[in-house]
C-alpha cells in the first residue's frame, strides 16, 4: 500500500516560480480588497473638493479685498489732495503771494506747479 500513494515532486523551476507569483498576487489582491473596504472614497473625494473650493474662495476674496482697499486708498488720497488744494488756494487768494514765490506742498498739486 505504501507504493500507491507516491507523490511526484518533480516540478520544473519555471512552474514553481509561476505558482509562487500567483500565490503572492492573490495575497496582495486580498489585502488590497480588505483595505478598500475600510477606505471611505466618498469622504476622501468630498474632503478634496471642499478643500479645493475653500482655497479658491479664500484666494478670490483676498484678491478682491486687496483690490478694493487699493481703490479706496486711491480715492481717499485723491479727495484729500483735492480738498487740501482747495484750502491752499483759498488761503492764497486771501493773501496773494508776491514776486516769484510759488507754493508747492508735498504731493498736493496747485495751479502754481506748472511754473
Amino acid at each position: 500500500m505504501e507504493n500507491e500513494f507516491k507523490l511526484d515532486i518533480n516540478i520544473p523551476q519555471k512552474n514553481i516560480e509561476n505558482m509562487a507569483r500567483q500565490v503572492i498576487r492573490e495575497i496582495i489582491e486580498s489585502n488590497i480588497q480588505e483595505v478598500m473596504k475600510k477606505i471611505n472614497i466618498e469622504q476622501i473625494v468630498e474632503g478634496k473638493i471642499k478643500g479645493s473650493i475653500n482655497s479658491k474662495i479664500s484666494k478670490t476674496i483676498e484678491t478682491s479685498i486687496k483690490k478694493m482697499i487699493s481703490e479706496i486708498k486711491y480715492d481717499v488720497n485723491k479727495n484729500i489732495n483735492k480738498e487740501v488744494k482747495k484750502i491752499i488756494l483759498e488761503e492764497v487768494q486771501k493773501k496773494p503771494l508776491s514776486g516769484n514765490i510759488y507754493l508747492k506742498i508735498g504731493n498736493v498739486e496747485t495751479d502754481y506747479d506748472d511754473y
